[in-house]
């Protein structure tokens, strides 16, 4: 019968091994001197097996299935040569001789001699030979176990080996990925792939025909430069997507018939960026030809480890490694004009044209002054106004006619008319052309047609006016609405979502409405297909991802620049389209406050709020609540400039208004959002039982935060105008809040402090500064506005002895406090002296060369310091020497 090995059948050998060693022991122990050296051999040698055997064993106890069925494959036979030798070598051991030993010690004392006569003898009674024959086979079988172990162990030695390096491979793959990520801040394979849409089969070949395209493509130019100049609306951009994709396609066939490695990259200069552009430039370009080569050079990897933002230069280096990796490698620059600072991107382009030999660069631009004397002494000219481009216009138009439904049931007199004329009229510009097409799509007669082809405009400005002054008046606002909210919308975030560039329209008109009754009652019928017509061909509707989903932005860079030149500017007809800057991020930010403020449902749970692909919710009010944090952020200057907005804000600042928790929870993208350490205030949890005097301390608190001195003395005047007793109130008032933790503990934990602080409002930023926080400007601009606000009170008081003028309500003032004690019910109520006129001293600290305004009173004075507030100061008052200290709640007593 087969001898099955098993984890317990080395348990049973283990316990052979012992018993057999506890044996030889005892018996030696007992004879001394007298006992036989075969007996001390077979104690070493079960000492020896039961390490093994005990190693085998954890090793099977340690194992998974497969393990264990694999090592006692191995280790099985010799175990049951084992189990046969210990079996006989324990009978050998004269069983005799260890019951002897186990009487008492009288027993023991009388069978002395029999124990020593039977050791002396053990030798010389034959058994000899058979323990030295079972020893050999004991040892040659504690090999054979041995050898299965290392075996084994070697295996998984190697397994291990190959695990760790998997383990490497995967975290360099994550390493890679972070890299990569690192490199790819600006993604323009949107703008290449949306090119790759408006592109017209057989078009562009004119380039790739012409003898300059072939000279630079081998090399053999005067220049590795290739500019391609136009007039806007030309192509240019549709022309960077051929121009790749026909590099791509002549790199995989060089690949393929000549083993070359040519790399091909591309970026597009895009107006919305804003800023310069050379750095996301080269560090999209290292990403797509790192990516292509399978290399990244070391320089790079220490770059992105440093934690430090690359310069140009030091990615110039990084690229000059990547390019060894590459016979020739092409690079194709779309709309260099577009990139408002572009000095060190054109420095940086005519640097690669000369510094590396195997890159052959091709840029497209409009021919604006700096770029022509970058350009036209460095590298081959190719002008957009030539006989091809005006041949793919034809071709364009052509197609449209025949595939678009619109055209299809036109007689075909009338669409070989459209396409004989209009592509002449183009004179070059697709966007023309385009334009165009879309307006005689919106005809409904032949007449209709006829009409527009006779009338056709010498420019593109000039189409853009029409288009404009086609929008019937009740429509003009809507359109002008729409376009403005599209730009802020790209400027803040990207294409806007369909549907919330109709519910912004819808909300600005309810706004709008002339009676509460109307704001209340009005339900909106607009559509996104309402504002296309509106807008005709001056913006884009592309579908999203989900069904039904459309997104919204500019048709063209042009549009935005006739929008805000001043040919509209200047236009009494098209005044309502004159969109600056200004007016947009106005406007947009004036629809996202105005909507936030509305808000009167629940704090939402972020947890569950469906997203757009710009990361912002799909539901209005809630994109509105956000989209108003990050203007309260990034828009400061147009939130405080208009008065129509400043209003807005500063309801939106009250902690215990409706929208205000919403703005808290879709302000932030959680603990570790690193704008907390400068928008410390939003943290704060506010008591929820304030009286009205601590809801407007909290209030001030708030405002204080957005760290614009007019704003807190605007709010500081609505309560002077409302409250005429104590002016000092709102700055000695205890709040009561619950603070986060330390700075660097929150943003990993999200953790607040388990209770609550009652702080005054300079106190509350000056506990932030102790958190970690950077509170600075809020706390350098307490003292001064503080100040100021008490001086002014106190101006205004002396001087109004007779009567006094009631002003004018504020669009927006605090809640009128009744009495100098504070509000109603509240938890926390303040208690306040009969104020009597502040008088003014300013004081000097020798130390820290800070000046302090000091209001004092019979038996309290106010006190605005630098950074030493804790110290102890001594100051002169009007006659007064005074040992002051600061005091937790922001005054001195004397």
């Amino acid at each position: 019968m087969e001898f099955l090995a098993t984890a317990s059948t080395f348990a049973t050998l283990t316990g052979f091994a012992m018993q057999l060693y506890s044996n030889c022991k005892w018996y030696i122990g007992v004879a001394k001197d007298d006992c036989p050296n075969d007996l001390k051999l077979i104690m070493v040698e079960a000492a020896s097996l039961e390490a093994t055997l005990r190693t085998v064993k954890d090793i099977l106890d340690l194992s998974d299935k497969a393990t264990n069925e694999r090592l006692l494959r191995q280790v099985g036979g010799p175990a049951h040569e084992v189990d046969g030798c210990l079996k006989r070598l324990l009978a050998l051991v004269p069983t005799p001789m260890k019951d002897a030993a186990d009487g008492d010690s009288r027993k023991r004392a009388k069978d002395r001699a029999k124990l020593i006569f039977n050791a002396v003898t053990w030798a010389a009674s034959g058994k000899k030979g058979q323990c030295d024959f079972l020893l050999k086979a004991l040892r040659e079988q504690k090999a054979t176990l041995s050898l299965g172990l290392t075996t084994e162990l070697s295996r998984d030695v190697r397994q291990m080996a190959d695990d760790i390096r998997d383990v490497k491979k995967h975290l360099s793959h994550v390493e890679e990925a972070e890299l990569y990520k690192w490199l790819e801040k600006i993604n323009p394979s949107v703008n290449h792939n949306h090119a790759g849409l408006l592109y017209e089969s057989e078009t562009c070949q004119w380039l790739t025909k012409s003898a300059k395209w072939r000279d630079w493509l081998l090399g053999q130019a005067q220049s590795r430069i290739l500019w391609v100049h136009g007039i806007p609306g030309a192509g240019k951009t549709v022309l960077s997507y051929y121009m790749v994709e026909e590099l791509r396609r002549r790199a995989r066939h060089e690949k393929t018939q000549h083993g070359k490695k040519q790399g091909v990259a591309y970026y597009y200069c895009y107006h919305q960026r804003n800023t310069d552009e050379t750095v996301p430039f080269l560090t999209w370009v290292l990403s797509q030809l790192c990516r292509a080569s399978n290399y990244i050079p070391e320089t790079l990897k220490e770059i992105h480890d440093s934690g430090c933002e690359p310069t140009w230069r030091e990615l110039l280096d990084c690229l000059a490694a990547v390019l060894t990796k590459f016979d020739d490698a092409y690079i194709v620059v779309d709309a260099v004009d577009e990139t408002s600072e572009r000095a060190n991107l054109l420095r940086v382009l005519a640097e690669l044209g000369k510094r590396f030999h195997n890159l052959h660069l091709a840029v497209t631009s409009r021919e604006e002054s700096d770029i022509v004397e970058a350009f036209h002494k460095r590298s081959v000219g190719v002008s957009m106004s030539n006989e091809g481009v005006s041949e793919d216009i034809r071709a364009y138009v052509a197609s449209a006619l025949q595939q678009d439904t619109r055209y299809r049931h036109w007689p075909a007199a009338l669409r070989d008319s459209v396409a004989g004329k209009l592509p002449v009229k183009a004179r070059g510009m697709f966007r023309y052309a385009a334009c165009h097409l879309e307006i005689l799509g919106d005809c409904t007669s032949t007449d209709d047609v006829s009409r527009e082809l006779s009338r056709l405009p010498e420019s593109l400005d000039e189409t853009y006016e029409r288009i404009l002054l086609k929008i019937k008046a009740p429509h003009r606002a809507n359109a002008a609405l729409a376009l403005a909210f599209i730009m802020g919308s790209h400027d803040h975030t990207g294409p806007v979502r369909g549907q919330t560039l109709v519910d912004a329209v819808a909300s600005w008109q309810n706004n709008k409405s002339t009676t509460s009754s109307s704001r209340s009652q009005s339900q909106s019928l607009l559509t996104i297909e309402m504002l296309r017509r509106f807008c005709s061909c001056l913006i884009k509707v592309q579908p999203g991802e989900s069904k039904g989903e459309s997104y919204v932005d500019l048709a063209h860079y042009t549009v935005r620049e006739f929008l805000q030149s001043d040919r509209v500017a200047n236009s009494k007809d098209l005044a309502v389209f004159a969109l600056k800057e200004e007016k947009v991020d106005e406007i947009y930010c004036s629809t996202v406050l105005s909507a936030a403020a509305a808000y009167k449902g629940t704090p939402p749970d972020v947890r569950n709020i469906r997203e757009d692909v710009n990361g912002d919710p799909v539901d209005w009010p809630l994109y509105a609540l956000r989209r108003t944090r990050v203007a309260m952020f990034w828009s400061r200057h147009t939130l405080v400039r208009e008065p129509s907005i400043k209003s807005t804000l500063l309801a939106l600042l009250d902690p215990y208004n409706k929208p205000f928790r919403g703005l808290q929870l879709l302000g932030s993208d959680g603990p570790h959002d690193m704008s907390h350490e400068i928008m410390f205030e939003w943290l704060a949890q506010f008591n929820p039982r304030p009286d009205e005097r601590e809801r407007l301390a909290a209030h001030l608190t708030m405002i204080v935060g957005f760290e614009d001195a007019n704003l807190v003395k605007e709010f500081l005047e609505q309560y002077r105008r409302h409250n005429k007793s104590d002016p000092g109130a709102l700055f000695r008032t205890p709040m009561t809040v619950v603070f986060p933790v330390q700075f660097d503990v929150y943003r990993k934990t999200g953790k607040y402090e388990k209770t609550a602080t009652q702080v005054t409002v300079l106190d509350f930023y000056n506990k932030g500064k102790e958190l970690g926080y950077d509170t600075k400007g809020e706390r350098d601009m307490l003292r001064t506005v503080f100040g100021a606000y008490l001086s002014s009170f106190s101006s205004s008081s002396s001087s109004s002895s007779g009567g006094h003028q009631q002003p004018r309500s504020p669009a927006h003032a605090p809640p009128k406090v009744s009495g100098s004690g504070g509000g109603g019910g509240g938890h926390h109520r303040s208690t306040t002296p009969t104020p009597r006129t502040p008088q003014l001293a300013l004081g000097h600290d020798q130390e820290t060369s800070h000046h302090r305004i000091i209001v004092f009173r019979s038996s309290t004075f106010f006190f605005f310091g630098g950074e030493q507030e804790t110290r102890r100061h001594k100051h002169r008052v009007r006659g007064w020497r005074t040992g002051t200290t600061y005091t937790k709640h922001g005054f001195l007593h004397r």
